[in-house]
């Protein structure tokens, strides 16, 4: 189990908030960077990325881009929720990023 995990998102962006919905699925206690201000950007810029969402587990950038399957083994999640089974927004097989 991750101990931080930190989102760098944008309030417009859909894929972010696709990926807000799956951590909070997976019951994931996260930070979430807001790259619209100044400092979200700047902090953004500095891990070589420019755009979101951006996932970082336990200071290692992960995923960028909305990537299910991706996410749950980068949160060490071995099961897929049945919650996403045949959700065509958040399924695993939607690979988005």
């Amino acid at each position: 189990m991750p101990k931080h995990v930190v989102l760098y998102s944008r309030a417009t962006c859909p894929y972010c908030r696709e990926a807000k919905e799956l951590l909070n699925l997976y019951e994931v206690s996260y930070e979430e960077v807001d790259v619209w201000n100044a400092d979200g950007q700047a902090r953004l810029k500095a891990l070589g990325c420019k755009s979101v969402p951006v996932l970082v587990v336990d200071g290692k950038m992960i995923v960028t881009g909305f990537n299910p399957e991706e996410i749950r083994r980068a949160l060490g999640r071995s099961i897929v929720l049945p919650q996403l089974r045949g959700n065509p927004r958040i399924s695993p097989h939607n690979k988005r990023g």
